[in-house]
């Protein structure tokens, strides 16, 4: 009798199951309709990727598929042809990023057995979250405001929970793996095309668009504008990732010598004709960052690392000076006055550094409250075609939200920038407890090339705003987090097996 009542029972919940899904799929392919009826690409795209989502509750690896596809290989191409979109195009995957979140949390929140083995660096990122919520009430400026920079902060914080939390498989990861690697290689053909076609238009341009720089179109697939900057320090900085793990494995004998020498070349090459002083300064860094055991362990095999990682600096180098028309004198100058000086990044009256000391000056003891905790997400957001932060307008001109480190600072005040660092330091804890307890070849590879892409992550806090700001290398920045922290729960359950 209880059997047949837990039958009927689920015949039952089934069938309203069924009638459920019938209904919000006749609801929402009507107003997928009408919304597309009035032209609107935005909405449409919203709405698509709204109804994507919806309909992919139950099969999240497929919406970690199009996140990654479109996010990495699509939108960043979509402002060169359609400049109506310049500033939305990552609008539908920034959607289905907010779904996998809600569908993390939800799992997290309900089953208790999601929550075993969490690392800290992902309880860190979730009091982060919160922490950002709660100073954004406090020092609430519009609704506008806070709701885009939301967007923009946490638009690919559900992808890392996702990954950690979900169940996902080991050979899911190593497919998302081997499309990191062909999405690293798909950057040469894409660049070399913007530099032949996109380039010269750009010149043409020059005079209705001062303050333009051509070369900066150069991205890959990590984005730019028909007439304004591109995201070409993202795509190196993905690129100098990449070849750590190229390299990370070949140290740990999975990848053999000709095919990783190969590979790193083929990686590499965007870098020689993308427009990026940063490459010459995060690839010794990344370096630095995979082989620190060596240096300390071995020296001598530390010291020859170091010549090998000189050499292609240099070659990098001599290709940007080839590049720009400048002399070793002219570079160094240059990146001193507008990096450690007194002359003002591009068109703002602030540098990377001075931006810093600008906002301890403006800041400092005399206000407290904004010192520590700041004014709010998105109050020093500065862009040059859309809506200004309510500190940025303060000081138009100025460019106080240059990088991520200043973009902190202000709106999350000097505890929020310490809570956020505090989430990459544990990160790298964690690699470095994998690194040294796991018997695996690939994890023990993978968890040294996380620590190198970490110390790149660092650099990119006092570079640019991307980390903050640009979804594409936000897709990079928590994919890398959720890969981290899924590895140490399987590790930790001794599930993992060999590659």
């Amino acid at each position: 009798m209880l059997i047949y009542k837990q039958d009927r029972s689920a015949q039952t919940f089934d069938r309203y199951k069924t009638y459920a899904i019938i209904l919000l799929g006749t609801v929402m392919g009507a107003m997928f309709g009408i919304i597309s009826s009035k032209g609107d690409v935005l909405m449409i795209s919203m709405m698509a990727s709204l109804l994507i989502g919806t309909f992919l509750v139950l099969r999240p690896a497929w919406m970690v598929w199009i996140i990654f596809t479109l996010g990495i290989l699509v939108i960043g191409l979509v402002p060169l042809y359609l400049r109506s979109l310049e500033t939305k195009a990552g609008w539908g995957v920034s959607i289905l990023g907010f779904v996998v979140l809600f569908m993390a949390l939800y799992r997290v929140a309900t089953d208790d057995r999601a929550k075993q083995h969490t690392p800290a660096f992902i309880w860190l990122s979730l009091v982060f979250f919160v922490y950002s919520i709660v100073v954004s009430i406090i020092g609430f400026y519009t609704i506008d405001q806070f709701a885009t920079c939301f967007k923009r902060y946490f638009q690919m914080l559900g992808l890392m929970f996702a990954l950690c939390w979900l169940p996902f498989e080991q050979k899911q990861f190593r497919s998302w793996l081997k499309f990191f690697i062909i999405s690293a290689l798909l950057q040469f053909p894409f660049a070399l095309f913007e530099l032949l076609v996109w380039v010269p238009i750009r010149k043409g341009m020059q005079n209705s668009s001062p303050g333009m720089v051509p070369m900066d179109v150069v991205a890959g697939t990590f984005g730019s504008s028909y007439d304004g900057g591109g995201n070409s320090g993202e795509m190196s900085a993905f690129q100098v990732i990449v070849v750590g793990f190229l390299l990370s494995r070949y140290m740990q004998n999975i990848l053999a010598f000709p095919k990783m020498i190969w590979l790193v070349l083929a990686v590499l090459s965007p870098l020689m004709i993308a427009e990026t002083k940063a490459v010459i300064v995060m690839l010794p860094l990344m370096i630095l960052g995979l082989y620190y055991r060596e240096f300390i362990a071995r020296p001598h095999v530390g010291i020859m690392i170091l010549l090998v990682g000189t050499l292609l600096t240099a070659i990098l180098g001599m290709a940007y000076m080839e590049i720009t028309n400048q002399t070793m004198d002219a570079m160094i100058d240059d990146t001193m006055k507008y990096n450690v000086g007194e002359t003002g990044y591009g068109e703002y009256s602030l540098n990377r550094t001075t931006a810093i000391t600008f906002w301890y000056d403006q800041q400092g003891w005399h206000d407290p409250m904004s010192l520590f905790f700041g004014n709010g997400l998105g109050a020093a957001h500065i862009a040059p075609k859309g809506a200004w932060g309510s500190s940025a307008m303060r000081f138009p001109g100025y460019g106080i939200g240059l990088t991520t480190v200043t973009i902190l600072l202000w709106e999350m005040g000097f505890l929020g920038f310490l809570l956020y660092l505090s989430i990459y330091i544990a990160a790298w804890r964690t690699a470095a407890v994998l690194y040294q307890q796991s018997h695996l070849a690939w994890v023990r590879a993978d968890a040294a090339a996380i620590q190198a892409a970490i110390v790149v992550f660092f650099f990119h806090m006092f570079y640019t705003m991307g980390l903050v700001e640009v979804v594409v290398f936000q897709i990079v920045s928590m994919g890398m987090f959720g890969y981290l922290a899924w590895m140490y729960r399987q590790h930790i359950r001794s599930a993992l097996e060999p590659w």
